[in-house]
């Protein structure tokens, strides 16, 4: 009998031996099913092997150990792909690369090399380009983005992208790895703002409140958040609206601007919430010299006149802290011009919560503002050194001028002089002035010898022949320089102060490099409480002064930076204050109405309530309308009253405001001279207190994390002061209810009083202390982007909403990989969640409803993320390397089910179930840990796979040490998938550490080689030379035993080798050789010879193979072998056997 032998089917692990169908194969290496016509196989050949491409500056043997690919992305469209090569090396001289391979071209370019992309040794399996931007998320790292065409051109000076337009070069040596995040830094110190008069003919500033902003936009178009807020430009005051027209405005000294940035953009906003408006702008191309200015260290000043329409930021961007970019994404998509992040690590753990001592400093209340100045004495002689401390006050009055305040000795420790120790409020008096404000130096000095000589009994003359020169250093760029200055002058009425009785609660903020940030970190002791003023006292401006107590190890190792922060008044909602000349002593009429007629001045027992008439405070633009709950305080001047008296207030008659529970304050007639004919009255709505109270960065309170990350962290200051208070002190006239009350001084939310009841304080961007905030892993969740609009300057992909996000469900367990399929592909209209449980499709921009019949619809939603739902089928991953996509499937390794998975629009089904279930089961379990990558060889339809393992390489016993049984598949292999055949086909006897392909070219990575797979000598991987091997059972009617006598082949040239295999009830063996096959007509023919494993010939398998038994059983196993790089065309075997009777036999 001749049975005929037909690779025409697919490998074949799962069937006995004797019940394998036609076609099938249990081994097929090395080997390429070619179709006689469409659908039909007709013949099977070798396939290409591989040339290796040299990588200059890669393919360096010193450098190849540490080198390792760890992921790519392939661009069809230009015939480029682009590697990650990470460097594991522990020299600090190595480097990973970022490369692109032209296919076209057939050559390499760096994109970036060098510490910059700070890789590991993770599979980076999120990859995804939009335009010239390639970004990428790796297990450990913050996910990244570079533009490939920039860094084409720093690399090479010539590069010209494919439109004809020259890319901007990457300045490679002056940036970090955090200039190539996906989240853009933004500012990190505020503007440092003023009041100015430049004589504008037109004020459009001094009748508003303003606070100033500004972001950074990048050379890859991304823009940042917004800066923290300035110091508040607050109202001018009633009737000095002319003593400023504009905002001076000093780009912080601290604030290093990004090399990757180009433009700063500025913005000021009315008041101090609501949205801001653009203004200004510096360009790095156009204004050169404001950047040179600034990075020289020279002041960078402008000025706000408000007399620009710029374009107002939506409410969202002027309020958004920070882009909510993740900390950490295992894996990146994109789809419809916006990025997805998935498998994200979100949040940092709230920091312990940080002690400080609180003062609250008080003096005597003054307008001037002054600035700490040194002059510094020293001999370059002696080296002794003395310091002189002044005050300079420069406010455009007759107070302006240098005033005396500390003298340092000769020997003394000039360190002892720090603005932290400095109190923030002085006392001056007009004998401590020096100099005038205008006099030069040599005028000081003069000045100071004088003085010197008066106070201290030196006599500068005698150091001068010593070579002491004088030096001036105004401090005035160093925050926490400006200093309050009292007892200089009269009070003149209006001035900037916490409010009187008010409590704050104090916190600090850390922030890491991105001003992204886990809330305030604030202990409940953390507490200020201002004095209560009295009816003639509120002169006093407060500072709160604190002083940090936890120790630095206390903060975070992701903090680069810390704010202290307040709260806004804990206990005053509003208020206002007034005087009232007209007290009234109320009861109520039998039907309950307010009894004015019957109202008296003086005290009795039946008296219920009092009233108070707030017209004096109508007559300065005041208002009040009953709200319940308010309270109402008095203040009286009488020595009678020295505490103020608290009521309730219960209701309000015209022009009275009543309140209960009334005390006696004596005879209240006016103009009698009585205790209380008037009183100092403040209605206020209390503060209702908040679990979540928010806190709000105030001023210029925004400091540095020396040495951050490092076990020396330390914060750089831990003494400083809020000056900046909450309310304003106005002296008004009440000399209408009596004669001698012409500076009444009254707190008033404003200074302003057209706007009086709108409270604008020195706040900047609220958030509240989490508690119990801490850092999560969303495995299930996905963050989305805002869109880059191609052919603008708009590119919204750094810019990540709080709200943008989504999750597949709890049960799909993590997202390994996120990947576009389905219909409109280059539109990302589907894009699969592949999870390590379960698969998830997510229709972007659409919603999948459900009609009366149970038909699915598919329908436009305004949402990004439209339905989510799970496949059939329970499968997931935990190999995102081994997700390969085709058109509209998509195939992946399930190792937890033991599965290989395609996705296409029928959903999932495990192609490892075409006969192969067996061998993916069995080889799951040992790859848990192991890389298994994959591509899709888009020329031949087929899904390739390898899974770096071996499954069963047994050796054979009869031949040389090392020779592999031909009957089992190898593992440590690729294995193939064919599309059209529905069918695993081959396996191939390479073994890549990465695998890709770029316009139907499969090119792979051995470690740090990178080869083609085009080479027309067949069969050679990474320079080794391996064999082609088909096998297949022979099992024909497999009841009978049978004698196998020979083998036919039909090729183009005699397989190199042919193993037979008899496995039962014992193990036989025997071979052909190439040179015993006959050529007969065009067919190879070679007789079988006999059982190399034949008993009784102590080892000798030749003497066996020719004188033992005969090859017999139900079932034997033919490999066919071309060895080496033979060229051959194999159509199919012929296997001549008969049945025997009467001599043991087995089957398979």
């Amino acid at each position: 009998m001749i049975e005929k032998k037909m690779p025409v089917g697919g490998l074949n692990s799962d069937d006995a031996k004797n019940e394998f169908p036609e076609g099938d194969y249990q081994v097929g290496q090395n080997i390429m099913l070619l179709s006689r016509q469409a659908g039909e196989v007709g013949k099977v050949v070798s396939i290409p092997g591989n040339t290796h491409v040299p990588v200059t500056g890669i393919d360096d043997p010193v450098l190849q150990p540490g080198l390792l690919v760890v992921g790519s992305y392939s661009e069809d469209e230009t015939g480029r792909l682009f590697y990650f090569v990470a460097n594991s090396s522990v020299d600090e001289t190595s480097d990973d690369f970022l490369i692109m391979y032209d296919s076209i071209e057939d050559e390499f370019k760096f994109v970036v090399t060098g510490e910059l992309l700070q890789l590991n040794q993770n599979r980076i399996t999120g990859v995804a380009k939009v335009g010239p931007m390639l970004y990428w998320a790796q297990e450990g790292q913050p996910p990244k983005g570079i533009n490939v065409e920039r860094g084409l051109r720093a690399y090479d000076g010539a590069y010209v992208s494919a439109d004809g337009t020259t890319p901007v070069p990457y300045d490679i040596a002056n940036i970090d790895t955090s200039q190539i995040t996906i989240i853009k830094r933004p500012p990190i110190f505020p503007l440092e703002v003023s009041r100015t008069l430049l004589g504008l003919d037109s004020n459009f500033v001094s009748k508003l409140a303003w606070q100033f902003a500004y972001r950074y936009v990048y050379i890859n178009g991304e823009t940042s958040v917004l800066s923290p807020y300035s110091e508040l430009i607050n109202y001018a005051e009633d009737g000095l609206e002319a003593d400023h027209d504009a905002v001076s405005i000093v780009y912080p000294a601290m604030e290093v601007i990004p090399k990757e940035v180009q433009r700063v953009e500025f913005f000021a906003r009315a008041g101090n919430t609501g949205s801001f408006f653009w203004f200004n702008s510096i360009d790095r191309d156009e204004d050169a010299a404001s950047f040179t200015t600034h990075e020289d260290g020279d002041e960078l000043l402008f000025y706000f006149q408000n007399d620009i329409n710029g374009y107002a930021l939506p409410d969202q961007q002027s309020s958004k802290p920070f882009d909510s970019v993740p900390i950490e994404s295992k894996s990146l998509e994109a789809a419809r011009d916006r990025i997805f992040l998935a498998n994200n690590k979100v949040g940092y753990d709230r920091p312990t919560s940080i002690t400080m001592n609180l003062t609250v400093a008080v003096a005597p209340a003054s307008e001037l503002t002054g600035v700490y100045t040194i002059i510094d004495l020293e001999s370059d002689d002696s080296g002794v050194s003395q310091r002189v401390v002044l005050v300079l006050i420069d406010e455009g009055g007759a107070t302006d001028g240098y005033y005396w305040y500390r003298y340092y000795a000769p020997g003394s420790s000039l360190t002892e002089f720090t603005l932290g120790t400095l109190p923030t409020v002085v006392t001056l008096a007009s004998t401590d002035k020096v100099a005038e404000a205008s006099d030069d130096l040599a005028t000081l000095a003069a000045a100071i010898d004088a003085e010197l000589l008066i106070r201290q009994g030196v006599d500068m003359d005698l150091f001068a022949p010593l070579g002491y020169t004088p030096s001036l250093d105004p401090f005035g760029a160093y925050p926490g320089a400006d200093v309050g200055v009292a007892g200089i002058g009269a009070f003149v009425g209006n001035f900037e102060k916490f409010k009187a009785d008010s409590t704050y609660q104090i916190g600090v903020l850390f922030f890491d490099k991105w001003l992204r940030h886990a809330g305030v970190s604030s202990h409940k002791d953390n507490v200020a409480t201002i004095p209560q003023r009295t009816f003639t006292d509120v002169s006093e401006r407060y500072s709160i002064e604190w002083q940090i107590t936890s120790p630095d190890a206390d903060i975070p190792d992701w903090a680069h930076y810390f704010a202290v922060v307040r709260t806004k008044s804990l206990n005053y909602q509003s208020f206002i204050q007034f005087v009232s000349g007209d007290i009234l002593y109320l009861t109520k009429d039998e039907d309950g109405l307010y009894d004015i007629s019957a109202s008296t001045r003086t005290y009795s027992d039946d008296i219920q309530y009092l009233g108070f008439n707030i017209n004096a405070g109508v007559n300065h633009g005041l208002g009040y309308q009953f709200r319940e709950g308010d309270r109402l305080t008095v203040f009286s001047d009488d020595v009678s009253y020295p505490d103020p008296i608290e009521f309730n207030v219960v209701d309000q008659v015209g022009s009275y405001v009543i309140v209960d529970n009334p005390t006696d304050l004596g005879d209240t007639t006016p103009g009698d001279a009585g205790p209380n004919e008037y009183m100092l009255v403040e209605i206020y709505t209390p503060k209702i207190k908040d679990s979540n109270e928010l806190y709000y960065e105030v001023g210029s309170g925004f400091y540095m994390i020396n040495n951050p990350g490092t076990s020396s962290k330390e914060f750089s200051e831990t003494i400083g002061a809020m000056t900046a208070g909450d309310v304003w002190v106005k002296a008004r006239d009440y000399s209408l209810i009596e004669a001698g009350l012409t500076a009444v001084k009254t707190e008033c939310m404003n200074p302003r009083d057209m706007v009086w009841s709108e409270w604008v304080t020195d706040c900047g961007r609220a958030t509240i202390d989490t508690k119990n905030g801490m850092q999560e892993v969303v495995p299930t969740g996905i963050s989305y982007s805002n869109k880059w609009i191609p052919g603008t300057e708009l590119n919204g992909l750094s810019s990540f909403d709080a709200l943008d996000y989504s999750r597949v469900p709890n049960e799909n367990g993590a997202i390994r990989k996120l990947v576009l399929v389905g219909r409109g592909q280059e539109l990302g209209t589907v894009m699969l969640a592949i999870s390590e449980s379960e698969t998830a499709s997510i229709y972007l921009g659409e919603t999948q409803l459900v009609d009366a019949a149970d038909q699915a619809i598919v329908a436009t939603s305004g949402n990004v993320i439209g339905t989510i739902k799970n496949l059939v089928g329970s499968f997931g991953t935990i190999h995102p390397e081994s997700v390969a996509v085709s058109d509209s499937n998509a195939y992946w390794l399930d190792a937890l089910a033991g599965k290989v998975i395609r996705y296409s629009s029928g959903g999932m089904f495990p192609i490892s179930d075409y006969k192969m279930a067996k061998y993916f089961r069995e080889l799951s379990r040992q790859v848990y840990d192991e890389p298994c990558v994959a591509t899709y060889d888009i020329d031949n339809d087929l899904y390739l796979l390898h899974m770096g393992i071996e499954y069963n390489s047994v050796a054979l016993e009869d031949y040389v040490k090392g020779t592999l049984d031909p009957h089992i598949i190898r593992g440590n292999s690729v294995l193939a998938f064919s599309e059209p055949l529905k069918r695993w086909v081959a396996e191939y006897l390479f073994a890549p550490t990465w695998i890709d392909q770029i316009r139907g070219l499969i090119v792979s990575w051995s470690v740090s080689s990178m080869y083609t797979h085009n080479n027309e000598t067949k069969n050679e991987f990474y320079g080794v030379a391996t064999p082609s091997t088909i096998s297949f059972p022979v099992n024909k009617n497999p009841s009978s035993v049978k004698a196998f006598a020979a083998v036919i082949v039909e090729a183009n040239t005699p397989p190199d080798w042919v193993h037979i295999q008899v496995k039962h009830p014992y193990l036989q063996s025997s071979d052909i050789e190439d040179e015993e096959f006959e050529d007969r007509e065009g067919v190879y023919y070679a007789q079988i010879k006999l059982d190399r494993l034949t008993p009784g010939f102590g080892g000798n398998y030749l003497a066996a193979m020719n004188s033992g038994d005969s090859m017999r059983g139900r079932v034997a196993n033919i490999a066919i072998q071309y060895l080496n790089t033979t060229d051959f065309e194999f159509e199919c075997a012929h296997v001549i056997h008969e049945d025997s009777i009467g001599h043991p036999a087995g089957g398979s």
